[in-house]
């Protein structure tokens, strides 16, 4: 008798994950895996990973791909091509979900079949506390156009994390949309822009599934410190936001919206950590031009506090901090 196709592909790619893989497929076995199957992806990890993985292997709704370390765009990339399931959702190693996601999920992909993609609320947490919480009661239960969901994400009023959103497999194939390899820091922000410029319809749900855990040794640790990977991902959003901006001019306010937003979280970040470095002073400085680009997007507060970074001498302070 033929099996029935999954209703979702959950991919998580491992890498050197021993010390927490296995209580993330613990949970989602405890959540019900009926009519999902799970997809870890081993990443030429190089301590128990594998054997971790191993164990699972007599699960019927759980298969394991072993490969050489590729970074995880590669795993992630490689896991919605051999998924079997209508829709892919993406879940971190280290990462858990809220009690009753799983069905939630399910559910809510039944009764709104018509979407190419879904979003839900999540939250983050340092060392096993909430840091914050991105629940939008607002836009709960609405279907949004392209559009509609560009400038909602651009101008911040709806936030969507790679493991807080839901996707279609045939879609995502259909239109060639891969995660970029070989970059670490802002692929999953890129992947998910470009996702929501080919979408007809996206779902969102209030409901708070997803649990990101911020570590002390995760790649996002620019709270710490600071790298030139770190901007070069404010680079590839200009690259891929300033032409849709052009071509869209109802969307222009928000992509510089964005792009600002976007530059000042990375100078803030670079001012606060040990780093000096001239090659990034050079690009704080030309790109500053961003501040008085027209950037309103109906939030008056946050408008009022782009207009003041207008009268911030960057270059000035670049010199006395970092030269």
């Amino acid at each position: 008798m033929l099996k029935l196709q999954p209703l979702i592909s959950i991919i998580i790619p491992c890498y050197n994950s021993g010390k927490f893989v296995d209580k993330t497929i613990e949970m989602l076995i405890e959540q019900g895996l009926s009519e999902c199957e799970l997809i870890l992806i081993n990443d030429g990890s190089t301590d128990n990973t594998l054997d971790i993985l191993k164990r699972y292997e007599s699960n019927e709704n759980i298969r394991f791909i072993n490969q050489s370390n590729q970074g995880v765009s590669v795993a992630r990339n490689k896991g919605i091509r051999v998924a079997q399931g209508k829709y892919v959702y993406f879940l971190d190693s280290d990462d858990t979900l809220a009690s009753g996601s799983l069905l939630h999920f399910k559910n809510i992909l039944k009764t709104h079949p018509n979407c190419q993609m879904y979003a839900f609320g999540y939250e983050t947490q340092v060392g096993g506390k909430v840091s914050r919480r991105y629940v939008f009661p607002r836009y709960d239960n609405q279907t949004f156009s392209r559009q509609e969901i560009m400038r909602n994400l651009l101008s911040k009023r709806l936030c969507i994390h790679i493991c807080s959103g839901i996707f279609e497999r045939q879609f995502l194939l259909d239109n060639k949309l891969e995660f970029k390899p070989g970059v670490k820091i802002g692929e999953d922000v890129l992947y998910i822009l470009q996702t929501l410029q080919q979408v007809e319809q996206v779902y969102y749900s209030k409901q708070l599934t997803f649990i990101y855990q911020i570590r002390d040794d995760s790649a996002m640790q620019g709270y710490k410190s600071y790298s030139m990977e770190q901007y070069n991902s404010q680079i590839m959003f200009q690259k891929f936001l300033l032409p849709i901006a052009i071509q869209q001019k109802s969307l222009s306010s928000s992509v510089n919206f964005f792009l600002l937003f976007s530059y000042i979280s990375n100078l803030r970040h670079y001012l606060k950590s040990n780093l000096k470095n001239e090659e990034l002073n050079r690009l704080f400085i030309r790109d500053g031009q961003i501040r008085y680009k027209k950037n309103y997007t109906g939030n008056v507060a946050l408008w009022l506090v782009m207009k003041i970074t207008m009268l911030i001498p960057i270059k000035l302070i670049l010199k006395l901090l970092k030269s």
